[in-house]
């Protein structure tokens, strides 16, 4: 025969029964001073200026001021103006989901380090366009300022990904 103790065990209380009905939020995000809270002062500044660089090229993309350093010849194939689009469009996800991400207060290492090997994948792909290209003394700073502007998008998620290590040894410590 059970003890006193061991019925009182299996019932809820007021309290948890309301908690138990309350209705679970499929998705609850933070505002970013909660989110960035327990992240260091680097990780903060790294976040800021990948943003910042991440939505200036995508407008600069969006607006076609970045035609002139990417196009590198007027008569380029329509295949080449679909992979931009979809490295712009990826460059949008890739913005939104870092963001959403960090609100959801997820664990973003993996998510960066997909990022930063994606966007290896376009630098390299597209440097290696530019050598197929040929080489003229014309294309040579546009060339130079793309792949500086493609080793920074690559940087700065690896430096993310430090921060975050740092931000979560310090969380815990």
């Amino acid at each position: 025969m059970p003890n006193e103790k061991s019925r009182r065990d299996g019932i809820l209380t007021n309290e948890e029964t309301n908690a138990l009905s309350q209705p679970i939020p499929a998705v609850k995000l933070c505002s970013y001073g909660e989110a960035l809270s327990n992240k260091t002062r680097r990780f903060k500044v790294y976040f800021f200026v990948i943003s910042a660089l991440g939505a200036l090229y995508l407008l600069g993309y969006a607006l076609g001021g970045l035609d002139l350093y990417i196009v590198q010849q007027p008569n380029e194939a329509s295949a080449d103006g679909q992979l931009r689009q979809l490295r712009f469009i990826a460059g949008f996800v890739m913005l939104v989901l870092l963001h959403t991400w960090l609100l959801m207060r997820q664990p973003l290492e993996t998510l960066l380090m997909c990022f930063a090997a994606l966007l290896t994948y376009f630098m390299l792909s597209r440097a290696a366009h530019f050598m197929s290209l040929g080489n003229t003394g014309d294309d040579f700073w546009p060339r130079v300022i793309y792949v500086a502007l493609q080793m920074t998008f690559v940087l700065l998620p690896l430096l993310l990904i430090l921060e975050e290590r740092r931000s979560l040894r310090r969380m815990w410590q």
